[in-house]
């Protein structure tokens, strides 16, 4: 069974967003990624962050 992940590592939003890992973790803690807590775990979930990216894109705003 090859589901799709519900929780995404820091790595992996990066490797989504073509960002560094660095940056992710940063926003990660300002809170402007929502996340997922358990312990010392943080993750973002998967279709958290899909909501995110829709709400943070701009139509129309391709530079090129």
């Amino acid at each position: 069974m090859d589901a799709e992940k519900l929780l995404l590592r820091a790595e992996e939003v990066a490797r989504r967003l073509s960002l560094r890992r660095a940056t992710v973790y940063l926003m990660m803690a300002s809170g402007e990624l929502p996340t997922f807590r358990k312990g010392r775990a943080v993750r973002v979930p998967a279709r958290a962050l899909e909501q995110w990216l829709e709400k943070q894109t701009r139509p129309g705003s391709a530079s090129v």
